[in-house]
């Protein structure tokens, strides 16, 4: 999670930037409105990502993401599946 900040950073400008011209080189003034309407929805998705997701897998620690960061272990082992077991074949 730590180094994944700076690509989500890159990737929401690398989109955000294109929509300025549409923002500021456009006549008609509906296109120039979802020009910013849309940045802005990119904006605030990138700024969700870099906030408040990682602020939800702390709080909410979900198992597939936090055990295995923490060296926490469940302690159940699975019994090992040789080829065959399933189908009854074993000799």
């Amino acid at each position: 999670i730590s180094t994944a900040g700076n690509a989500i950073f890159v990737t929401a400008f690398t989109m955000i930037i294109p929509m300025l011209p549409w923002l500021l080189l456009s006549s008609l003034r509906f296109q120039a409105e979802m020009g910013l309407l849309l940045g802005m929805v990119l904006f605030l998705n990138m700024i969700g990502a870099l906030v408040f997701l990682p602020s939800g897998v702390l709080i909410f620690k979900p198992k597939a993401l936090v055990s295995e960061a923490y060296g926490e272990s469940s302690g159940e082992t699975r019994p090992v599946n040789h080829p065959g077991e399933q189908a009854g074949l074993t000799s």
